[in-house]
């Protein structure tokens, strides 16, 4: 069950929120893009890793010839598996994933 808040912090949470945040238009115009950048609708590939992507895909479809609908979404899966792979690989300086 949800408790009462007092009127002590309602006021002092709307003077907390009112000082943060992007205040001006230029601000604004350019945080609204972020989550195309950092979030869930960034990119996920880079030119190069497209490259690399472009690649475990093409191979993963040679060897599993997939049909329908559900293996071709696996078959995706797995090259996004791969790639990430490809990431912490790299990152760690060693080489995984070569096909």
């Amino acid at each position: 069950m949800p408790t009462a808040i007092s009127e002590k912090r309602k006021t002092a949470s709307r003077l907390n929120g009112s000082r943060g945040g992007v205040k001006t238009l230029r601000g604004k115009f350019i945080v609204r893009w972020k989550a195309k950048k950092h979030g869930i609708l960034g990119t996920f590939r880079t030119d190069y890793e497209g490259n690399v992507y472009d690649g475990y895909l093409r191979q993963l479809y040679d060897e599993h010839q997939p049909v329908g609908f559900t293996e071709r979404v696996l078959v995706e899966l797995i090259a996004v598996c791969c790639l990430m792979l490809h990431r912490a690989a790299k990152a760690n300086g060693s080489s995984c994933c070569r096909g």
